[in-house]
């Protein structure tokens, strides 16, 4: 389930307490779908995590992998190979810290009964070398998210 693991996968006690919680509040457990996929820099190939240092002066932050097409973020502009480091005003570098963030984001919003939510995510357009903090509308679901190919 997340990045940086030689043994394979695996699900941390932080998210699985933070899917408890959602289980016992609402009966399911509720997460926004990005409709992005990510890996960590610290956890990439080191010559591409270096030439993202050295071309971009990052070395923190998550970069896009994958998107869904005709998702919100690609209607918004985010592409492949842009980093994302902060959501909601909080640092994120590891995909751990999203998918924490992530289920405290579900936590406080489905209380007040939202299916969706605006995320504020800072990307960084590495194409157009700009930072920029972006509304992001997504759906909340219990169901998996299936990143679509376009």
């Amino acid at each position: 389930m997340f990045n940086g693991c030689r043994r394979g996968p695996f699900v941390p006690s932080s998210v699985l307490n933070g899917c408890m919680d959602l289980w016992r509040n609402f009966g399911c457990i509720l997460r926004p779908h990005l409709g992005l996929q990510f890996e960590a820099i610290k956890f990439l190939d080191p010559t591409r995590g270096e030439y993202i240092w050295r071309k971009l002066n990052i070395d923190d932050g998550l970069v896009v992998e994958e998107m869904s097409a005709g998702s919100h973020a690609e209607k918004i502009g985010i592409r492949v190979g842009d980093i994302i480091d902060c959501i909601n005003g909080e640092r994120i570098s590891t995909t751990l810290e999203l998918e924490n963030k992530l289920l405290s984001i579900c936590m406080g919003n489905f209380n007040r009964g939202n299916l969706e939510v605006d995320v504020s995510i800072r990307v960084f357009h590495t194409a157009k070398r700009l930072r920029r903090t972006i509304n992001l509308t997504v759906n909340v679901s219990d169901r998996k998210e299936v990143i679509e190919q376009g």
